[in-house]
């Protein structure tokens, strides 16, 4: 009113009689672009359900209601009645997606559980007279249909699993113009920096707009990787537009609270096409730990300026390692591969690898493009420097876990501005990182990521010119949480310290854990590696300095995640004490003669674990010959294969798998198995190795065609968290990867290997009595494995 009145006057609303309408709750959480016709608050003590019912009653007693919104208010008490003209749209749905387009964070206004929401009158019920009640229409909205093509049927396939989607719900009150409602989803999803494609399906009561980032998948063809390429949408459409504009690509990026990222585009090609990769080489994501940061959790980088990331800097120095500028103890940087071609922000994958002096970087560039995500390496500390403890104050241990949360909290707060979709992030390591990344599963709080990959196949073919590296001297760990000797305990990580401190001549008989410390940090980095790489080599070669943890309790988290697992028939601990069974090469460390069983007896029985060792070795047949003695350590190989690596990887596909996550899981032959380099071959061939043109005459066209295979693959799983791209993907040019259902039938798995065959069932028979072994041998102080229980509320035992 353009005045006050002298008297106002309401219409009194008549809440007695019944309900006339049946009001359907609309499922989403806010309401934007409606129009409130009136708004009742009602008393404290008004009960849930009267309260209801009178909101109804005064919707049934408007002409012009069209819906209404039962909400509560955090901040002030009583309940609160919405009458509407217009539902508007509704946003952030209550569809478990695992996507959004816009902020979905928690308001004062309480619109869940029910009764609490936002209810539609059937349309048949509305008051159609425009006198009575003026129509409303969605504001105009600048939008280029020259930025979007109106996809065919033929470029869009239809998968009703795919969780990365959200939904707008436009009423049709304001959806009486088609070509408006249409240009403002497409507005929506334009100023979503991470969306790329939009689909229109009209209801009854609103156009339903569902907003999609690049769902884009592309098909092998039979002969090469030349493909189709077709968008993957939720449920039909009666129109499906995708961004043609791409996002420009920049090699200079701004850090807030740091300076300017300067990186390079580089061109790389896969099989026929050439395709353009930017690359951040050596970026910081924590200050130098050398010094007195030697033995402490990962400390946010603190450089300024601008910072050269066109190469890349040295990994984290490992045992074996000799001289080399490739490695080093300043080590914490990572690597970023961004595909220039782009719709948006991507998904991201972080991959922890720790390449030997030897090696080269692993090269994100074609799995970025072929994939279109954006992928992530990093180095962390491992071995001493990772993990060395006391117990005490000054050597907590965990460093290196410390250096992959620290690498999370860099990716989640600038991946962005390299193209990474921070809501969508994919963890990953080899066997070396895979089992400690498991231990994120556990963490108290929420983790910065949404589904994890665990590669447990190490390659390294052992010659006497190769130095020896982490690869054979780290722990037989499975890259799973249930891993028999994933963690220490206290008591025998202070053992392993003292042991590293007697070898540097850090302990005397009065030293106090200060000095000791003190002492350690004061070694040279070469000197202490050289240290630690004796005592693996002389004492215990195949557990030393893993995470300290306290035993996981009943009640303890488990973060459901979706989970890709492998599992590698080429990997046991005979054949990892062949690697290093020339003590030798270093001079009068060790007697060449040692036997192996001594080691694995240490490793598996400790104090009291003789007997039962000599138990499990009793159930391998085996004779004094020559040839029996072979089909001894053969079968002895395989059985600590199972017990250390496939059973812990079957009992954390079975946990997840019960817990209704989405769980995969591959193995991979002895034949399939490539060890002409210390990178894993899974590894390798995820991350498009053979198609290199540089390597690609190193392998055969059956090898680069299944890291085709295994690009797609994994790509499909970084993006949606399956790793089929789509359920029409003909089985003769990709198999059907199943997923493990429960701990109740046999596991699915995909045999990675040129003939990618589904199998069932792997190692089920063998796990069971080595479980329970793991279970007698660590029942105790002095029990070999140093491991804590692991146990969470979805455990079951194997």
């Amino acid at each position: 009113m353009d005045r006050p009145p002298e008297n106002a006057f309401s219409k009194k609303v008549e809440l007695s009689g019944p309900v006339q309408n049946f009001y359907e709750r609309v499922p989403f959480q806010r309401s934007d672009s409606n129009a409130v016709r009136s708004r009742a608050v009602m008393s404290e003590d008004t009960p849930l359900s009267q309260g209801f019912r009178d909101c109804e009653r005064r919707c049934d007693e408007d002409p012009c209601c069209r819906g209404f919104g039962f909400v509560g208010y955090n901040k002030s008490p009583g309940l609160v009645c919405l009458v509407l003209v217009s539902l508007g749209v509704q946003t952030c749905s209550d569809e478990d997606s695992g996507w959004r387009s816009r902020d979905c964070s928690p308001t004062e206004a309480k619109t869940s559980p029910d009764p609490f929401g936002w209810y539609q009158k059937p349309v048949n019920q509305w008051t159609p007279s425009p006198a009575l009640c003026p129509p409303l229409s969605l504001p105009e909205t600048n939008v280029s249909l020259d930025d979007w093509r109106l996809l065919p049927d033929s470029l869009v396939l239809v998968d009703p699993a795919l969780s990365t989607y959200d939904v707008l719900h436009v009423s049709r009150d304001v959806a009486t113009d088609r070509s408006r409602t249409r240009d403002w989803c497409l507005h929506a999803c334009w100023e979503a920096e991470s969306c790329a494609a939009v689909s229109l399906s009209e209801a009854e009561s609103a156009t339903r707009c569902i907003l999609y980032p690049d769902t884009t998948v592309c098909g092998l063809s039979s002969s090469s990787s030349a493909s189709s390429c077709q968008l993957l949408i939720r449920e039909p459409a009666s129109q499906v537009y995708l961004r043609t504009e791409r996002t420009p690509s920049v090699t200079s990026v701004s850090i807030p609270g740091h300076g300017t990222l300067k990186g390079v585009s580089v061109e790389t090609t896969v099989g026929p096409d050439r395709r353009t990769v930017i690359q951040f080489l050596g970026v910081p994501y924590a200050r130098p730990p050398i010094g007195a940061l030697r033995f402490e959790a990962a400390q946010p980088a603190d450089w300024r300026g601008t910072w050269d990331a066109s190469k890349p800097r040295p990994s984290c120095v490992q045992p074996g390692d000799g001289e080399s500028a490739a490695s080093g103890e300043d080590c914490l940087y990572l690597n970023v591969f961004s595909p220039a071609s782009r719709r948006g922000r991507v998904p991201v994958l972080v991959f922890f690898f720790n390449p030997s002096a030897n090696e080269s970087l692993l090269d994100g560039s074609a799995l970025a493009a072929l994939g279109s995500v954006v992928v992530v390496t990093a180095s962390y500390r491992t071995a001493a420097l990772g993990f060395l403890s006391t117990g005490a104050s000054g050597l907590r241990g965990n460093y290196g876990l410390t250096d992959q949360e620290a690498v999370l909290r860099w990716v989640n707060a600038h991946i962005s501005l390299m193209g990474g979709d921070n809501s969508r992030v994919t963890v990953g390591a080899e066997q070396g990182g895979a089992d400690i990344l498991s231990l994120h599963l556990l963490s108290r709080p929420a983790p910065l990521f949404q589904r994890m990959m665990l590669m447990v196949r190490r390659s390294g073919r052992r010659t006497r010119t190769r130095t020896r590296t982490w690869a054979e001297f780290s722990s037989p760990a499975g890259g799973s949480v249930f891993s028999p000797s994933l963690v220490q305990t206290a008591a025998s990580s202070r053992r392993r310290a003292l042991d590293l401190a007697q070898e540097l001549g850090c302990t005397t008989s009065g030293s106090t854990d200060e000095e000791l410390l003190s002492c350690l940090r004061a070694a040279p980095v070469q000197v202490l590696n050289a240290a630690q790489t004796k005592l693996l080599v002389t004492r215990d070669p195949f557990q030393f300095w893993s995470p300290v943890r306290p035993a996981v309790s009943p009640s303890s988290p488990l973060h459901k995640v979706d989970l890709l697992l492998g599992t590698s028939e080429a990997d046991g601990l005979i054949r990892r004490a062949r690697r290093i069974e020339e003590f030798e090469v270093l001079p009068g460390q060790v007697d060449d003669s040692m036997p192996f069983y001594q080691a694995l007896s240490r490793v598996l029985g400790g104090a009291n674990g003789d007997q039962l060792l000599r138990e499990a070795v009793a159930s391998l047949d085996h004779d004094p010959s020559a040839a029996g003695y072979s089909l001894f350590s053969r079968a002895l190989d395989n059985a600590t294969r199972d017990l250390f690596i496939i059973c812990p990887a079957l009992r954390m596909a079975s946990v997840w798998a019960d817990s209704r996550a989405r769980v995969f899981l591959y193995h991979q032959p002895a034949a399939a198995d490539r060890a002409d380099s210390l990178v894993p071959w899974d590894v390798r061939l995820a991350f498009g190795a053979p198609l290199h043109p540089q390597s690609s005459q190193r392998f055969t066209s059956s090898e680069r065609r299944l890291s085709l295979a295994a690009v797609s693959y994994v790509s499909s799983f970084v993006r949606t968290g399956n790793p089929n791209p789509w359920p029409e993907w003909a089985e003769s040019v990709l198999p059907r990867w199943q997923p493990v259902t429960s701990s109740k039938a046999p596991p699915s798995y995909l045999e990675l290997s040129p003939a990618l065959r589904p199998q069932q069932g792997l190692s089920q028979d063998f796990c069971s009595p080595w479980g329970q072994l793991v279970s007698r041998l660590s029942g105790g102080e002095s029990g070999g494995l140093g491991a804590e229980p692991v146990v969470t509320s979805a455990a079951s035992s194997s």
